[in-house]
């Protein structure tokens, strides 16, 4: 049996909805612009998905929009019919959403490179996609 390792990571985005987060990772084309490369996402249960120019595919287990995303996920790189388990849970928090991400059976091999990979092609780029908070208009009670 191969050996496999968990991700868990927690990410802050800052001026974002829940909503706004869910959609750039269910919708095809905000997920095509926030990493600039070819995505074909159902937004259906038991629906597949392609992304990264079908480097990484699988399928919608649970949908909860905009609070949970769960999803079969595997890269064209690993074993044959080796298939992990990623879940994104998104929860409003003053000022934003914080997204807790596990990903569970990750060949160990390439458990590193997966989870540097989250960092580098998913939260930064959507980060650069949303782009900064808005401030808000500050009124003053002094005339």
């Amino acid at each position: 049996m191969m050996r496999t390792r968990d991700i868990e990571q927690k990410e802050f985005f800052a001026g974002v909805t829940p909503l706004r987060l869910y959609r750039a990772l269910m919708d095809s084309d905000q997920h095509s612009a926030f990493t600039g490369q070819s995505a074909l996402i159902s937004p259906k249960v038991g629906g597949a998905f392609h992304v990264f120019d079908g480097y990484a595919s699988g399928r919608n287990i649970k949908l909860e929009p905009p609070r949970l995303i769960m999803q079969t996920w595997r890269a064209d790189d690993w074993p044959a019919g080796t298939e992990s388990t990623v879940i994104y849970s998104m929860r409003a928090l003053r000022g934003g959403t914080e997204l807790t991400f596990r990903q569970t059976g990750v060949p160990s091999g390439f458990a590193t490179s997966v989870a540097k990979g989250w960092h580098e092609f998913y939260w930064e780029p959507l980060r650069l996609f949303f782009g900064p908070p808005k401030e808000k208009k500050r009124t003053s009670g002094m005339r």
